[in-house]
């Protein structure tokens, strides 16, 4: 694994966040897959998130968690297998305008 997640201190595994999968290789498979084109919906991809996440730090930090949490995927935002995440450094106004580009387009 890569990025920040792959840590050895936070003693993760590919299955903490993307379950186990089940049966045959052949059959349909329960593993989450973090994006939009995903059969888990978004709120299902941000439970397994918030295992870890607490959803309060993150309001905290930025109100938008708040208000995407059960409707956008975190992935949307956030690069999750980076060894930094592009969405924490970038400036008020690229942030901004990561929103504008998302809501124009709806």
């Amino acid at each position: 694994m890569f990025g920040a997640h792959s840590s050895n201190s936070l003693e993760l595994r590919c299955q903490n966040c993307h379950r186990e999968k089940e049966g045959h290789p052949r059959k349909r498979s329960s593993l989450i897959k973090f994006s939009d084109d995903s059969l888990s919906t978004a709120e299902e991809q941000t439970a397994v998130c918030t295992t870890c996440h607490n959803s309060d730090d993150l309001t905290e930090v930025d109100w938008t968690h708040a208000v995407h949490s059960n409707k956008v995927n975190c992935a949307k935002c956030h690069q999750l297998h980076t060894e930094t995440d592009p969405v924490i450094a970038i400036s008020t106004d690229d942030r901004r305008q990561l929103c504008v580009n998302c809501h124009e387009s709806r």
